[in-house]
């Protein structure tokens, strides 16, 4: 067990997923989801289903349908699923409690913060313009940088390479199983939020810390207390 404060003592960034930890947007894409797997694939998507959150629309679909999804079908779908997703979120999206009291902790840390998020640039501007964070997200890895999604570690690998840091001096956060894999596998300790999956899961797939926003995890910033 370590001092939670010596978690953040030889960081250089901290790796943000975006759905689900920067905002508590699940809602608005799981009824996305629900609306476009319904008029593609006739398939019924029950409230509360993690496995539509955290991955690319290939893999997530495969699972859905149980059947090999062509590249095309996926691309069509993630596209009317995309602009279904601004639609419903546009003007309705808000900060996770705490969040830009975190960003200004990290930054009088000289901790950089960077986005890497399975998520497409239109979809990355829609929140980052929300919550005027175009400025502290200068290092960004979307849905478009790499080969590999999540819960494949390369998004996670890409930003410790475009950084020039190494696994041991990077933090991730994330609130799905697919991305708290990815950042486990790229080497890197995952606090998670527990926006869209329960603390148990998060904890059995190597998450240290499992809070349920950034306030609370200010507060245990500033509590003497390990992790």
């Amino acid at each position: 067990m370590t001092d939670f404060l010596q978690v953040y003592a030889g960081l250089k960034a901290v790796l943000f997923d975006m759905d689900g930890v920067l905002t508590s947007n699940s809602p608005f894409h799981e009824a996305a989801w629900k609306d476009v797997v319904q008029h593609y694939f006739q398939v019924q998507i029950e409230d509360g289903d993690t496995r539509i959150h955290g991955g690319r629309a290939h893999e997530i679909l495969t699972v859905l349908l149980g059947r090999q999804v062509t590249q095309e079908e996926a691309l069509d779908f993630h596209e009317h699923k995309e602009a279904r997703y601004r639609e419903l979120a546009q003007g309705n999206i808000q900060p996770l409690e705490g969040l830009h009291a975190y960003l200004n902790f990290l930054t009088s840390k000289g901790i950089e913060p960077v986005l890497v998020t399975s998520g497409g640039i239109p979809n990355v501007a829609l929140v980052l313009d929300a919550f005027g964070l175009q400025e502290t997200f200068k290092l960004r890895i979307t849905g478009e940088t790499v080969k590999n999604g999540k819960p494949h570690p390369e998004p996670y690998l890409t930003a410790l390479q475009k950084l020039g840091i190494t696994a041991q001096q990077a933090l991730v956060h994330e609130d799905a199983p697919a991305g708290v894999r990815s950042g486990r596998d790229a080497g890197c300790r995952v606090i998670a939020l527990e926006t869209t999956t329960g603390a148990a899961e998060l904890y059995a797939l190597g998450a240290e810390l499992v809070v349920q926003n950034f306030d609370q995890l200010l507060e245990r910033l500033q509590t003497p207390q390990e992790v």
